[in-house]
């Protein structure tokens, strides 16, 4: 008596490639298809949360990452390629995506901290009817982004990696090849330089 086989995921083309079915959802997708696409978040969704929680912790984040990357897969549907692992794709897409995130928000603290300093005056003057506020805040940007660009290298080095890659002092140490108190002077230092480059 034969026995039905089981379902191995995997489907067999005419050509004789087997593909698997996501990898099927994914070709169709990319023409269109909303059911293909909907399949395709639905297997992958609590995946790539999971893999985005413990990249970022941020839960409420990783789910907007989540939505943005869809969406962005959605909207440019026409222009993907073939993949030979969706899962893998949606992963790396995934990652970078976050890591963005976590750029732009250590750049934004990087600015807080540094615009708000009670010993800075104001570095742009906007009033309601020039600018909205997110001019305001690009113009802050850029005249951080030169500020920065202004910095002795070591000093920049050390800001950069306390700031935007979120290092410690200790792991500075390490980087840099210098002794802790000389990494907090580098960090002390460049902040001051940045809020004087800033008022120029």
């Amino acid at each position: 008596m034969n026995r039905p086989k089981k379902s191995s995921g995997i489907t067999k083309q005419a050509s004789g490639v087997k593909l698997p079915h996501d990898c099927i959802d994914w070709g169709k997708f990319r023409n269109g298809d909303q059911n293909a696409f909907a399949r395709i978040f639905k297997q992958y969704n609590p995946i790539l949360y999971h893999h985005g929680v413990r990249f970022f912790y941020d839960p409420e984040v990783v789910e907007d990452c989540i939505q943005d990357l869809f969406l962005g897969l959605w909207r440019n549907r026409k222009n993907l390629s073939e993949v030979e692992s969706v899962k893998y794709y949606l992963i790396v897409s995934l990652r970078r995506i976050l890591l963005r995130n976590k750029v732009i928000t250590r750049r934004q603290a990087m600015i807080k901290e540094i615009l708000l300093a009670d010993t800075l005056p104001p570095i742009v003057s906007f009033s309601d009817e020039q600018a909205s506020e997110n001019e305001l805040k690009t113009g802050r940007e850029n005249l951080l982004n030169t500020a920065l660009d202004r910095l002795p290298p070591r000093q920049k080095q050390a800001l950069s990696l306390k700031y935007f890659q979120q290092k410690s002092y200790v792991e500075i140490t390490s980087i840099m090849s210098i002794n802790y108190q000389t990494a907090r002077k580098f960090v002390y230092k460049a902040i001051q330089n940045l809020r004087k480059n800033m008022r120029a």
